[in-house]
């Protein structure tokens, strides 16, 4: 008898799943979801300073996410990225960037990530 074949990632569905989940347990706390698991696998395979890079990048995206109640797999698409592009352009103050800048802070999304490749999918 053949054994049963293992799904794989990105042949499950993932849409109610959140982007980050912190999991807070009497003596410790752990992250969950695809953000946790993609920079994790950065950390792994770059320097430290690229994954200092990707972390504040995903961080960023996450913080402007979250209050738009965008916090879950299916909740993130091109159509969010793009929101979080404009909102980092419109900014006042020194805080204000320029649209290539705006560009470069998705740079470290895939193409597709986190619903199509998996977490752990390389740009």
């Amino acid at each position: 008898m053949a054994g049963k074949k293992q799904a794989r990632w990105q042949d499950l569905d993932h849409s109610d799943e959140p982007l980050l989940e912190h999991m807070v347990g009497a003596r410790s706390v752990q992250t969950k979801g695809p953000i946790p698991e993609f920079l994790a696998k950065k950390a792994a395979e770059r320097a430290p300073k690229t994954h200092e890079w990707y972390r504040d990048s995903l961080m960023q995206l996450w913080t402007f996410l979250e209050p738009h109640g965008l916090t879950r797999v299916a909740d993130f698409s091109e159509h969010a990225v793009n929101l979080f592009r404009a909102h980092l352009c419109v900014r006042a103050g020194p805080q204000r960037i320029r649209s290539r800048t705006a560009c470069g802070r998705s740079r470290p999304l895939p193409a597709g990530w986190p619903t199509k490749a998996g977490p752990t999918a390389t740009p």
